[in-house]
């Protein structure tokens, strides 16, 4: 990949000679093409460094808002792009997550943009991020699509459960659900228990 993307660089950005258009529209196609095989081989990777155990997390406590920031912004842009609705509702007083979270990050973004892209035209996708009754943090996301697409899921969503898993967390699909959890920072003084 990496031979193959230099010769098609110099090619686009400093033509040798006159290219016609067709020519041009190959080679950035090209090019195009050679991004997205890229992309899948780092994915790829990474899904073969968790099966031999050589990723690990990092746990530390991230605000809720905080992490979901990032990936909510792309999947404003794609349902935006896509004709999907997007709503959000992101509690304010839910304990922080522990988390590793730049990996929570790419698997949120993975699973979401995922639940905007099943969603039929016109549809709607809603995400719900607070704690649940075990001080766990819950994000559910409803969206207009079927339950899992049919066959194999995408290396994204492969990746991204597994990432998720890493954390500690859990996935949940049903038709027209997931259902995201994952450790919160909930104090030892809210947990159960009495004075002797």
């Amino acid at each position: 990949l990496e031979e193959a993307e230099l010769p098609l660089h110099v090619l686009l950005s400093s033509p040798c000679g006159s290219l016609n258009e067709n020519q041009e529209e190959m080679l950035a196609a090209a090019q195009t093409a050679l991004d997205a095989a890229d992309r899948e081989v780092r994915r790829l990777r990474t899904l073969l460094a968790l099966d031999r155990g050589a990723l690990s997390a990092v746990p530390q406590p991230v605000g809720l808002s905080e992490l979901l920031k990032p990936a909510l912004a792309i999947v404003q842009a794609h349902g935006h792009n896509a004709q999907v609705a997007v709503s959000t509702d992101v509690s304010e007083t839910a304990p922080r997550v522990i988390v590793d979270a730049m990996q929570t990050q790419a698997a949120l973004t993975a699973i979401l943009t995922d639940a905007v892209t099943r969603t039929p035209k016109g549809g709607e996708v809603n995400i719900k991020a607070d704690e649940d009754e075990h001080g766990r943090i819950r994000i559910a996301v409803r969206h207009g699509g079927t339950g899992e697409s049919t066959g194999q899921p995408s290396l994204d969503i492969r990746l991204a459960r597994r990432l998720i898993g890493l954390q500690h967390g859990t996935l949940q699909e049903s038709p027209g659900s997931i259902i995201i959890s994952l450790p919160g920072d909930t104090p030892v003084s809210a947990t159960r228990g009495t004075m002797p």
